[in-house]
């Protein structure tokens, strides 16, 4: 009888040896699978960041282009005007 229970106690803890093994397996993929996860999302944020800073500086062309193309012909004469207009008030 004791070689019986000593055989049964031996399988139980095989099998719990393996039950521990699979989920040690299975826990080791989930980390993986979070890891790989987090790389695509740092991947992602790295390319929105420069995305962002690219069309940052399209704007400030667009914005340095604008002024390029604003007329200033008439900035001379409203300069004076401006002066004329301060000198006269006070």
């Amino acid at each position: 009888m004791g070689a019986v229970l000593q055989k049964k106690t031996m399988q139980l803890f095989n099998e719990l040896q393996l039950q521990k093994s699979i989920v040690a397996e299975k826990m080791a993929e989930a980390v993986l699978a979070q890891a790989e996860d987090d790389k695509e999302n740092a991947i992602a944020n790295k390319e929105k960041a420069a995305a962002k800073q690219e069309k940052a500086e399209l704007d400030k062309v667009d914005k340095y282009m604008q002024l390029i193309d604003k007329d200033a012909s008439d900035y001379d004469d409203a300069v004076h005007a401006a002066k004329r207009f301060r000198g006269n008030q006070s």
